[in-house]
């Protein structure tokens, strides 16, 4: 879901890269980064989207079913309580997601591959969220009944579309001279996209598609990742319609820490593949405690 930062053949590869503050990109230890102390590296920060979304899911696709079927794991209570903590803990991921798309967007080593990859992850994760999800539309936790629901698709759908916009708009950024056509052009793109998620009825739809230009806005002129997230929750809490979206307001201190270190590289296919897995995952479990 998140891109590796990239590096020049002149650059050792076993060596961290970090971004300054005025948004360059330097070898080595991050020494610009020890004046404020506690630093989150963008390792962390995947790790924290991958952890939180789980929670999120494992809420929405077992607890919530718990609930709405009326088959209660334990008191009711306690689980709605339980449930609507688990959900708000789970609304800080997607926007670290996207910021750290928008930071791709930069890094990446290939724009082309980076969208290929998110297009095949798309319907590779199809079938696991309708798995896991689609008995919000089908009303059966049946496997049979939900391995193809049309009515809504995955956020892979959203992220996709949402960098084909950011790409075309810093495309139209650092070749269009006119300030006023680039951002008539840029709101004629976004408004493609945007509709286009409206249309597929993807996660998060249009709202996702707009969060992710705002984040992509911010990173162009270099402003604060903090920033960066406010404007992606704000956009987020206007959009979905989903009040406990301002529960991801938690995940602003962990941006206000971000400094563009790197840290530890993982392998960048552990990000994409836990997606459909862990959705795949969490609807056997469903199955078999209910059962």
């Amino acid at each position: 879901m998140m891109e590796d930062i990239r590096y020049t053949d002149s650059q050792d590869q076993g060596a961290p890269q970090y971004r300054r503050e005025d948004g360059t990109m330097a070898q080595g230890a991050d020494t610009s980064s020890r004046g404020y102390g506690f630093d989150v590296s963008a390792a962390v920060l995947k790790w924290v989207a991958i952890v939180t979304m789980f929670i999120d899911h494992t809420a929405a696709s077992i607890l919530e079913w718990s609930l709405e079927s009326e088959n209660y794991l334990f008191d009711s209570t306690a689980l709605a309580i339980t449930d609507g903590i688990m959900r708000c803990i789970g609304r800080t991921a997607f926007p670290l997601f996207i910021f750290m798309m928008a930071e791709g967007l930069y890094y990446t080593r290939s724009r082309k591959n980076y969208l290929i990859r998110l297009i095949a992850f798309c319907f590779i994760s199809e079938v696991p969220f309708d798995l896991a999800f689609g008995y919000y539309r089908t009303g059966s936790i049946d496997l049979s009944t939900n391995l193809f629901v049309s009515e809504y698709q995955n956020v892979y759908f959203t992220l996709a579309l949402g960098l084909a916009a950011i790409w075309i708009m810093n495309a139209l950024y650092e070749n269009m001279s006119s300030v006023v056509w680039e951002i008539i052009l840029d709101l004629v793109v976004l408004a493609a996209f945007g509709y286009a998620a409206y249309l597929m009825k993807t996660d998060y739809d249009a709202g996702g598609v707009m969060a992710i230009a705002g984040a992509h806005i911010t990173r162009r002129f270099r402003l604060k990742p903090v920033l960066s997230g406010v404007v992606i929750i704000v956009i987020l809490c206007l959009t979905s319609g989903i009040i406990e979206a301002a529960a991801a307001f938690i995940a602003l201190p962990l941006l206000g820490f971000y400094h563009g270190n790197r840290g530890y590289r993982f392998n960048k296919w552990i990000f994409y593949v836990f997606y459909p897995a862990h959705l795949f995952l969490l609807a056997l479990i469903r199955t078999v405690i209910f059962a």
